[in-house]
């Protein structure tokens, strides 16, 4: 993953390096069984390849026929559940969320892409010349708003949810596991202001921490067992976009950290329609981990307790 920025801010041949290792990335984190499965995320990013060499592709895509694209993949979709998970009774999908439901037909779909992109990307045929494009203030502005999004967490102002979801990025409590990212940009401090919950009853905060691992299918669990591999997949779901029980049972609670200004965004909607519940949780103020101490000393910030 790391290698794709540095391929695509080359050109001639470093543009096609990159769609290979694009496709190599993307296809076995989408064709994973669900809910370990990613596929919107490579479905989504598919489409972009192809204005990464967008002569080839052109080329490519134009020879494909659009009913035998349909027909084939209506024809795979019907068997690859049944393929990749042939322990689930007939006509039971595993169990994935986000519940778009198209897991089946998002892989196979990111299969035939990614299969015509690494074949545009190896081959030399060319189809018609792309003009160059011109950015616009608009093209700018959307590009800024996905920075500052993507900085959202380093700046201390939002962590659920941002874009790192599957980094196993830390950036909370003065112990940011970055490469070379600490404090420097939490001036106001959030993030380094959070709460531990020990016990609660209320259920925006039972689900501020979802386990999917007993979700799995069968064989899934079989597989992870084999390998010695430990069976948890944390996530935060939004607020109100889990409509399912907790998967564990509450004898199995575990506390859990997130920012305290998020514990009160958690609960705001909550006060305000009146609702009751308890919550035992403990408040740290943690000490700035900061890389570039001199930002702060031009700031004129003081370096917290």
């Amino acid at each position: 993953e790391l290698t794709l920025p540095i391929l695509l801010l080359r050109s001639g041949k470093s543009l096609r390096y990159a769609t290979v290792v694009a496709a190599l990335f993307h296809l076995p984190i989408g064709m994973m069984l669900p809910p370990m499965s990613v596929y919107p995320f490579s479905l989504l990013m598919a489409p972009l390849y192809v204005f990464v060499i967008p002569s080839q592709a052109s080329a490519v895509f134009g020879r494909v026929k659009g009913w035998v694209a349909c027909l084939v993949v209506a024809v795979a979709c019907q068997k690859w559940t049944v393929l990749m998970a042939p322990e689930l009774e007939a006509g039971t999908e595993p169990f994935e969320y986000p519940p778009y439901g198209c897991w089946a037909a998002g892989v196979v779909w990111c299969i035939g892409v990614y299969s015509m992109l690494v074949f545009a990307a190896v081959s030399d045929k060319n189809g018609k010349e792309v003009c160059s494009s011109t950015p616009t203030w608009r093209g700018r502005f959307v590009a800024l708003f996905v920075l500052v999004f993507g900085l959202s967490p380093y700046l201390g102002i939002r962590n659920y949810p941002a874009l790192a979801m599957f980094s196993n990025l830390r950036t909370e409590g003065g112990r940011s596991n970055h490469a070379f990212l600490g404090d420097d940009f939490d001036l106001i401090g959030w993030q380094r202001d959070y709460v531990t919950v020990h016990e609660t009853n209320i259920r925006a905060l039972e689900l501020a921490q979802v386990d999917l691992a007993p979700l799995y299918t069968r064989k899934t669990k079989k597989t992870l067992n084999f390998i010695y591999a430990e069976r948890q997949f944390w996530l935060t779901p939004p607020l109100e976009a889990w409509p399912y029980n907790y998967t564990r049972p509450m004898s199995k609670w575990k506390p859990y950290s997130m920012p305290f200004v998020e514990l009160r965004r958690r609960l705001a909607p909550l006060r305000a329609a009146g609702s009751e519940g308890t919550v035992l949780y403990t408040r740290t103020l943690a000490r700035a981990k900061l890389r570039y101490p001199g930002l702060w000393q031009r700031l004129r910030q003081q370096k917290p307790d």
